[in-house]
């Protein structure tokens, strides 16, 4: 039983998400967007310069405190409901390919998400026609964007 419950955690597909899942996915989601909304102006602050961020009085202690919390819980969620090659793929991939096309950060912080949902919504497309494992062609599709974008950063350096 350990050995299937391994291979569920590493390799299991997000089409055997539970309606307990979505509905805990859902309050993660409602919940971060009112923090977002709420602390837009000191997250960023605090994620650019968190020095800065105490020197005006942001509690540095209290973000990296509810920070650990919320990707400790929604990595811990998402390992378990979609497998961590899907979770983990998705997680860096998508900042991985937005790094390699944007100058700014300021626009990585649009560009990646838009990555990994795009890239995510024509794997699910495609696994869905090809009859294949979509957590694992999502994966591979963001794998293969990073290689464009890696090779698109690589001629840019070249031309100037």
């Amino acid at each position: 039983h350990g050995l299937e419950e391994v291979h569920r955690l590493l390799f299991s597909s997000i089409l055997g998400a539970s309606r307990t899942d979505v509905w805990l996915f859902g309050l993660l989601l409602l919940g971060t967007a009112i923090g977002v909304a709420a602390l837009h102006r000191h997250l960023v602050l605090f994620a650019m310069d968190p020095e800065m961020a105490e020197a005006v009085g942001v509690s540095g202690r209290r973000f990296r405190w509810g920070t650990a919390v919320w990707l400790g819980t929604a990595v811990g969620l998402a390992i378990h409901s979609a497998g961590m090659l899907y979770t983990f793929g998705c997680l860096v991939l998508p900042a991985l390919v937005a790094r390699n096309l944007c100058r700014e950060v300021r626009w990585m912080f649009l560009v990646a998400p838009i990555v990994g949902v795009c890239g995510t919504v024509v794997a699910f497309v495609l696994a869905n026609a090809w009859d294949v494992p979509p957590g694992q062609l999502s994966v591979t599709l963001l794998c293969a964007l990073l290689a464009l974008a890696w090779v698109l950063r690589g001629r840019r350096q070249a031309s100037l």
